[in-house]
């Protein structure tokens, strides 16, 4: 399955507060949190993302959204999205505003892993492990966040993006989207701690089956 449950709840410690021109101030204070989020990673990501934003944050309600924003690539990793996304998520971790954050992705697709035409293995001299997890190292950063992440697996989440889902503390998926850790048949490494999370998730046998033959399954046949 690829539903992982988490544990915790929410302080609704706003009721506590005396007064109604407290709580105003309370409100207040919270919604400005907000919206500087928002301002400041709308700033930030302008400028190490080009143009056109690759990732988008919203905030409501305590919830932070995140969606990576590169629809015409299907969501693909590349330089741009990556710096953008760790100034995101370092700004969720500061922000202790939020109570829950969803990562999810624009368009038709979740995630389709890396962008290997985009550059993205370009990093100078570094070794080949030590580029690859530089790669990893925006996403694994949502192991660090902590209120609950949702993944809103809207659409196909291949490779890569597979292992974005992963890291989250739940994963939502659609029936008719396609998953997979296809890295066998590409004879690359599983790479991102998926084979350290997969078994986690849904046993060690099945984690085996799905690494070692690189099987994609909808979301309807992982219910």
């Amino acid at each position: 399955m690829l539903h992982a449950q988490t544990a915790g709840g929410f302080d609704g410690g706003m009721g506590a507060v005396a007064g109604g021109v407290v709580l105003e101030q309370a409100i207040a204070q919270v919604q400005a949190v907000r919206w500087a989020l928002q301002r400041q990673a709308g700033v930030e990501i302008g400028a190490v993302g080009g143009r056109e934003l690759r990732v988008l944050v919203s905030t409501r309600d305590l919830v932070c959204e995140i969606t990576l924003n590169r629809p015409d690539k299907r969501n693909a990793m590349a330089p741009e999205l990556l710096q953008a996304f760790q100034v995101v998520i370092d700004r969720v971790k500061a922000d202790r505003a939020i109570r829950c954050v969803i990562i999810t992705g624009a368009g038709a697709n979740f995630c389709s892993g890396a962008d290997f035409r985009s550059g993205i293995l370009d990093r100078g001299n570094e070794l080949p492990h030590e580029a690859t997890a530089g790669i990893y190292k925006p996403f694994l950063t949502i192991l660090d966040v902590e209120v609950p992440v949702f993944a809103a697996m809207t659409g196909h989440a291949i490779g890569g993006g597979f292992r974005v889902g992963l890291v989250c503390d739940m994963r939502i998926a659609s029936r008719d989207g396609r998953y997979g850790a296809n890295f066998a048949r590409l004879g690359l490494h599983s790479g991102m701690a998926i084979s350290y999370l997969l078994p986690r998730i849904v046993s060690v046998p099945l984690a085996a089956e799905l690494l070692f033959t690189g099987r994609v399954f909808t979301g309807a046949q992982a219910a």
